[in-house]
Parts: structure tokens; C-alpha cells; sequence
């Protein structure tokens, strides 16, 4: 091959190898699209007033996590929950909205319920005394506005797990002494006072004649 003709070709390959890099570094380099976009915690439970902050957490096609994209924030029910362009969410009256979250072309939800807020919890038997050893079961009511039963989930704690133990209102007494059982539900907590004395100062039951 004449070698001017040689060149020519070489000079040809050369610039379309060029092109194809160029290219595929164009590919590498340029503004990603989200491909996947997520919000994070995807349900919630809040009372009146009180609020959250939702994070969305974006993607690329390749898996790689898209850091300071705009997002663009809504709710279905804006008298339930509403939202700010941050994605802090305020809990309104109660219900359930929707919170949805646009990056790109991309969408995700959340579920907000926004509950009755508590406003009493009242433990019954009130100030029980047990024998070290035995247990007995304690029952929360939660009150809400007006004195009105309301449904939610209660959590309960103990002072001092080594005087008496707690579990779903079940108290255990482990040795003599006193524990205060508190029980919460939302903003509301209901406490009291176990006693536990030992085995010896239980009454014996005296047989009839």
C-alpha cells in the first residue's frame, strides 16, 4: 500500500477512535438522571403538632446514590399533614395524607396518620403491693380530648428493673422494694407505684374449726 495512502487511513481510524472516546467520556462525565428515588421513613404516626423531616434518597441507573437533586414536595390533604419544600412534614387534624416526592421524572410516597393526641393514661390497680416472685397485670386506658377512650399503643418502662420488671403492663417482682411503672402513649404518660414485700408478710389463710 502506498505509504501517502497509508497515512490517510490511519489519520481516519485515529479520528474516529477520538470521537468514540469523546463520546463515551461525555457519557461518563454528564449530569445523571434519576433513575430510582425513595423516601425514607415511608409510614409515620404522629400526634397533633408534632412533625418529621422525610428524606428522599435518589438514585442513577447505575445504583449511585444523587446528592443535592431538587425535590419537589406535596400532600394530598394539606389540613392532615402538610409539607414544606424541605420535606418537613407537620401533623394538622387527624386522618391520613399522602406526601409525594418528584426528582426528575421519578416519584415516591409516604403515608402520614396523624392520631387523636393522648391526654391522660390511667393505670389500673392503682398502687398494687406483690410478693416477690408473683407478678401482676397492670391496664393503661388513654384518655383523649374531653376524657374520651381512645385506641393507641402503650409503652411501658420501670424504674428499677431489678425491684420489679415490666412487659406489655405485666409486673414482675423480683425483690423487696418499690418501682414506679409508667406507661405512655404519645405525649401522655400514667404512672405508679408497685410495692414488693417478701414472702413472709403474706396473711396465711386460717382453716375453719
Amino acid at each position: 500500500m502506498p505509504p501517502t495512502r497509508a497515512t490517510a487511513i490511519s489519520a481516519c481510524l485515529c479520528t474516529l477512535l477520538s470521537l468514540s472516546c469523546d463520546g463515551d467520556r461525555s457519557d461518563v462525565s454528564g449530569p445523571s438522571r434519576a433513575a430510582s428515588l425513595v423516601v425514607h421513613p415511608f409510614t409515620a404516626m404522629l400526634e397533633t403538632g408534632e412533625t418529621i423531616v422525610l428524606k428522599p434518597v435518589i438514585h442513577d441507573w447505575r445504583g449511585i446514590i444523587l446528592s443535592g437533586r431538587p425535590v419537589t414536595w406535596s400532600t394530598s390533604d394539606p389540613e392532615v399533614a402538610s409539607i414544606t419544600s424541605a420535606g418537613r412534614v407537620t401533623a394538622g387534624r387527624p386522618g391520613s395524607a399522602t406526601i409525594t416526592a418528584v426528582a426528575d421524572e421519578e416519584r415516591a410516597t409516604a403515608t402520614i396518620v396523624v392520631l387523636t393526641p393522648a391526654s391522660l393514661v390511667e393505670i389500673t390497680p392503682n398502687s398494687p403491693t406483690i410478693v416477690s416472685g408473683s407478678s401482676v397485670q397492670l391496664t393503661a386506658r388513654v384518655l383523649g380530648p374531653g376524657g374520651r377512650v381512645i385506641a393507641r399503643v402503650v409503652s411501658w418502662t420501670t424504674s428499677d428493673p431489678a425491684v420489679a420488671t415490666v412487659s406489655v403492663g405485666k409486673v414482675g417482682g423480683r425483690r423487696v422494694g418499690s418501682a414506679r411503672i409508667e406507661a405512655t402513649a404519645g405525649n401522655a404518660t400514667g404512672a405508679t407505684d408497685v410495692t414488693v414485700v417478701p414472702t413472709s408478710e403474706v396473711p396465711k389463710a386460717v382453716r375453719a374449726p
